[in-house]
């Protein structure tokens, strides 16, 4: 996932774009979200 916004760039100290969007995505069982962990087990 690419972005061309930063904390500064939202004026939010710390902010993780991608743990943010993964975290939307999550809540709204719209799709599955899997970590890394998750992801690698799964495959297995």
């Amino acid at each position: 996932m690419g972005t061309l916004g930063n904390e500064e760039a939202y004026e939010i100290p710390g902010l993780d774009i991608r743990d943010f969007v993964s975290t939307v995505f999550h809540w709204s069982n719209v799709i599955e979200v899997l970590d890394f962990a998750e992801y690698k087990k799964a495959s297995e």
